[in-house]
Formats: C-alpha cells, structure tokens, sequence
C-alpha cells in the first residue's frame, strides 16, 4: 500500500508519519520499500492565499499554529 503525510522522524527503526489533522504512523523499515521525500513541499495548494485578504491570512496560519 501507498501512504502519504509528512516525515515528522526517521532512524534505523523506521519512519514516523505526520498526517493533517494531527494523526501520526509509524512504518518499520522493514515495511518501506521506497520513500520519495520532498521536505520543501508544502500541502497547502499553490496560489491559495494570493486573493485572500491580510486578515483571512493572518487567521489561517493563526489556526495553523494551533495544531501542532
């Protein structure tokens, strides 16, 4: 199976996946057969923000912070 999220650890055990939402796995390494990470990559569709005003803006990354 193919799952997606956000590399949050990796070590000689395995990796640890971050999801939206704030869902976490844990695959062993012995379970991963191939990881194409990109770290520069972000979820967030390109563009979304580009007519939003300021303050849409400042409320969304406001909430954002507030997941972690």
């Amino acid at each position: 199976s193919t799952v997606e999220g956000y590399l949050e650890k990796q070590n000689e055990r395995g990796a640890t996946l971050r999801f939206m939402g704030g869902g976490s796995l844990f695959i062993p390494s012995n379970e991963i057969e191939g990881a194409p990470i990109d770290l520069r990559i972000s979820s967030m569709p390109e563009g979304l923000i580009d007519n939003m005003p300021h303050d849409q803006v400042a409320n969304l990354l406001a909430y954002i912070r507030t997941l972690k």
